[in-house]
């Protein structure tokens, strides 16, 4: 998947990976949060959701290889290609949290 899809997917715009992208839906029965991580340099992209359940933190995460060379975003198989759909869907209805780190 080329870089400018990914970031349009996640609902990002630029011609780069940030270094890190939160979002969150904290104001419904079961609070949420999605995290992008990206050490620039790294060809690691960490993708998590992290769901809480009567007071208990669910976290499932993937992590995708960017190659610069092709600049595009690879995911080790469909399993995590289905996961990313899942991540897209889910930031979707959440909001950009501003990081200050």
């Amino acid at each position: 998947m080329e870089l400018n899809l990914f970031l349009s997917a996640v609902g990002l715009s630029g011609t780069s990976l940030p270094a890190m992208t939160r979002w969150s839906m904290l104001e419904c029965e079961f609070p949420a949060t999605a995290r992008l991580d990206h050490e620039p340099g790294s060809e690691v992209i960490e993708l998590g959701i992290y769901e809480t359940v009567d007071g208990e933190t669910i976290p499932s995460a993937i992590v995708a290889r960017f190659d610069r060379e092709s600049g595009a975003v690879e995911f080790k198989d469909e399993e995590d290609e289905a996961f990313f759909d899942r991540f897209c869907e889910t930031v979707r209805l959440m909001v950009i949290e501003p990081v200050t780190e």
